[in-house]
């Protein structure tokens, strides 16, 4: 909304369709997808938005990166999408023979999507879960980026590299920015956010700890 970003979504655990347009709209509209918590014209106004700057790469059976990012180009060039959203990596179908370690595979995929993102001039998002971490006296260690399966490339080769780490002994959310390869663009470091349950926002944590949530359409 900020910087009139338009997405594409690959994003095929947000199923279906309805349910992920349900979400987006409550981070929108800042409440409830529910008719008797918010007005109809909230609603009606988020879904205007997103047909608006919302499209989302539904292959049918085909879940290549080629394919994938074959359909955005066409968003990119019919609706003006700046912003490829693909959630999760594990999601994409993956083909390497056998004659290709997966640490190469992994290298040669992530290099697709940074010249696909450099040539069309967008932001790319690519999730992507880690292993099982272990614990630290009954709580998991905060992911790296070297934590997601496959290879060291999803560190070496990103610009920007952010986790979200739910920290289940006090109840936030820590946002850790562990890469930040141009400095003019940001930096290195974390900052704690509470979830909003109610519309799926991140707030502020104040120095008592508490958050001042942000339920405003």
């Amino acid at each position: 909304v900020i910087h009139n970003l338009k997405f594409a979504y690959f994003s095929p655990e947000n199923h279906p369709l309805q349910l992920h347009t349900a979400t987006l709209t409550e981070k929108l509209i800042g409440s409830q997808f529910d008719k008797s918590k918010t007005s109809r014209s909230k609603i009606d106004s988020a879904y205007d938005y997103l047909k608006s700057n919302f499209w989302f790469i539904k292959p049918d059976k085909d879940f290549t990166v080629e394919n994938i990012i074959g359909i955005a180009k066409d968003a990119i060039n019919k609706h003006g999408v700046n912003s490829i959203v693909i959630d999760p990596y594990n999601k994409i179908e993956h083909q390497f023979n056998k004659n290709t370690t997966e640490t190469n595979y992994i290298s040669s995929l992530l290099d697709k999507l940074i010249t696909f993102a450099i040539e069309n001039d967008i932001i790319l998002f690519l999730i992507a879960h880690p292993k099982k971490m272990p614990k630290n006296n009954g709580i998991h260690e905060t992911p790296s980026l070297y934590d997601i399966n496959g290879s060291a490339n999803f560190y070496n080769k990103t610009d920007f590299g952010v986790t979200v780490y739910r920290n289940f002994s006090t109840g936030q959310s820590e946002i850790h920015v562990q890469k930040a390869k141009f400095k003019h663009l940001g930096s290195v470091g974390m900052i704690v956010q509470d979830y909003n349950i109610n519309n799926g926002r991140y707030s502020d944590v104040e120095s008592d700890g508490s958050a001042n949530y942000d339920n405003s359409s």
